[in-house]
């Protein structure tokens, strides 16, 4: 692999999702192999064996090893990369990248956060502490937490989101 790969955490920030990891254990065995490290080369292999999609098993929601972790971390500066960005280009914005939650269309650039949770859940009951308490189901709060404007494209055979597609422009990319 020439880039590295994205770093896209599982809901709740518990761990990477499941493609994410088996894609950086395919990299990481990849640098051991040109590194003629072949205990390393063989740790990843089996990694990404485990870990690999196939029919009938699932794509795991998160995975945390904290030897990947560690090892994503040597590769990179930033904790969280969106998918569909460029995870080797280098930013002036920091906190534009911090502020947003859903990432950008890798094709017009939109924004695809959406309007806050707790707002949405004010505005339909009226009350904060329903508020709190409904917004709270989805891991928000009154200051973060914000919907997905990003349409997931849904095989039904393969019984999971295999694509991503944006409202505006109708660009579609892989999840």
């Amino acid at each position: 692999m020439s880039k590295i790969p994205y770093v896209e955490r599982a809901y709740g920030g518990m761990g990477l999702t499941g493609e994410c990891a088996y894609l950086w254990t395919l990299f990481l065995m990849n640098e051991a192999d040109m590194e003629e490290d072949f205990v390393a080369y063989d740790k990843w292999k089996h990694m990404a064996e485990t870990l690999q999609p196939s029919e009938g098993k699932p794509t795991p929601a998160a995975v945390h090893y904290k030897f990947l972790e560690d090892a994503i971390s040597k590769y990179t500066k930033k904790d969280y990369v969106y998918p569909g960005s460029d995870p080797q280009e280098e930013t002036d914005d920091e906190e534009h990248m911090s502020d947003n939650e859903h990432g950008y269309c890798p094709n017009c650039n939109k924004d695809l956060d959406g309007t806050l949770i707790w707002d949405s859940f004010f505005d339909m009951y009226g009350d904060v502490d329903k508020a709190d308490e409904s917004a709270s189901m989805y891991s928000a709060t009154r200051e973060k937490g914000k919907w997905g404007l990003k349409i997931g494209i849904y095989d039904m055979e393969r019984d999971m989101t295999t694509h991503w597609k944006c409202p505006d422009c109708a660009h579609e990319w892989p999840r």
